[in-house]
Order: structure tokens, then sequence, then C-alpha cells
């Protein structure tokens, strides 16, 4: 787990030909991960976003239920989490297994934010770009940390409006 750590400024491009992979995330002409097809439907119902690490590791980007939240997850392929999200009002908590971290939007518009901060405790560790995707990580960041912000930067939770307070008209 200790070699799949990301520091530095990392992007996602797109993989040349068709099929498997659809695109990288690559770090200085180097390929941190091999990534499918990022599907909302593949996600939260079917099989998963496909990522393939150099050293052959492969993951799967799905959901698990929490109450009434279908949350994203990273998964070691054929069992074992890498990381895990849970809800929050407009924002999203990340934990492995050796940290918590809160993703945040930084920017207050309408939709889904384009640029992201990601914090552990009180310190900001890594900025995620949701157009085009990018991390810039200030600290070592675990890489499946980083592929999971990418899919709630994309998508979020399934039934996070339910935590949004409804305002009574009287």
């Amino acid at each position: 787990m200790a070699d799949h750590l990301i520091v530095g400024h990392a992007r996602v491009v797109d993989a040349p030909g068709l099929g498997f992979p659809d695109t990288r995330l690559v770090q200085d002409h180097r390929t941190l991960a091999e990534l499918g097809r990022l599907s909302w439907f593949n996600v939260f119902f079917g099989p998963g976003q496909l990522v393939v690490l150099p050293d052959g590791t492969r993951w799967r980007v799905g959901a698990f239920s929490r109450s009434r939240w279908v949350c994203p997850m990273v998964a070691v392929e054929g069992g074992g989490s890498v990381a895990r999200s849970s809800p929050g009002d407009r924002n999203y908590g990340i934990n492995t297994r050796d940290h918590a971290y809160s993703l945040s939007p930084a920017e207050a518009r309408r939709g889904r934010a384009r640029r992201w901060v990601l914090v552990e405790q009180e310190t900001e560790v890594a900025v995620v770009r949701r157009i085009p995707f990018a991390v810039d990580a200030s600290v070592p960041v675990h890489l499946g940390v980083v592929v999971l912000a990418f899919a709630l930067c994309s998508f979020g939770v399934l039934g996070e409006r339910d935590l949004v307070p409804v305002q009574q008209v009287q």
C-alpha cells in the first residue's frame, strides 16, 4: 500500500485505442493507473470502474449502501476496501485504514464544482480538479483516495439531497 502514494501534480489523459484502458492517470510521463470508463451506472449499479496499477494490482470503483445512501468506494478486486466515502452536507468523507479526509467544493456555484479541496484534519493536502481531471497533492496521498475523489467529484453520493435541510414555508 505504501507504494501507491501520489505527491505533486498528476492528470487524467485519454488512452489511445479502443477498449481498456479508457484513460490513464499520469505524472511526469509515468502511468500511475490505467482507468476504465467512469460511468455513473457502472459505479452505482454495475461491475464498477476497473483500475489497474503498474504493478498489476486491480481495483474496482463501485458502491456500497450506508443507511439510505449509496456511497462510492474503491476496493481490491476480489474483496477488501482501499478507500470508502461517506455523505455529508455538500462535502464527503473519504476513509482509508490509516487516514480520514474531507472532500469539499472549493467554489460556490450551481451544479457540480469544478475544483475540490481534500483536507486531512485541518490541513489541505490536495486540490482536485474535475474538468479536466487532475490532482495537485502537497503531501503523499494514497492513489485510491485520488481515484475515489474523481468519482465523488463527478457523481457524489446517491441520496445526498436528503442531507440538505428543507426550508418550511409558513
